[in-house]
């Protein structure tokens, strides 16, 4: 997958960081399958709770949002779990059409999600 220039993928650096990171997830859709796989080793939830926890940390900081303050931590829990759910979906994509159809999708709702209240 490839970001198209003058697409709406260049509204904003939370959209742009979000397309690159799922086109990483295509990329890598198989190793990715065996990380959202319910089997895991033991202690792999706990390992992946802290992964979660640091990237939602590191999401707050791309978006330039105040974790001190709810709304703010409550925003980003959104969007991070909106490109999570995205990066569940292309695991499951036949090929990378069915691919781009979810990255353009998501974008455009990240783009909504992120737009300042009001």
């Amino acid at each position: 997958l490839e970001i198209r220039r003058g697409s709406r993928h260049e509204q904003g650096d939370g959209v742009v960081h979000a397309t690159a990171y799922l086109e990483g997830v295509w990329d890598n859709r198989r190793l990715g399958a065996l990380l959202v796989d319910d089997d895991a080793p033991a202690g792999f939830d706990a390992l992946r709770r802290q992964w979660d926890r640091a990237w939602v940390r590191r999401n707050a900081r791309l978006l330039k949002v105040d974790e001190r303050r709810r709304a703010g931590r409550v925003r980003v829990s959104v969007l991070t779990t909106v490109i999570g759910g995205a990066a569940r979906e292309l695991g499951d994509c036949g090929d990378e059409t069915e691919a781009r159809e979810i990255v353009d999708e998501v974008c455009g709702i990240l783009i909504h999600l992120s737009a300042p209240p009001g």
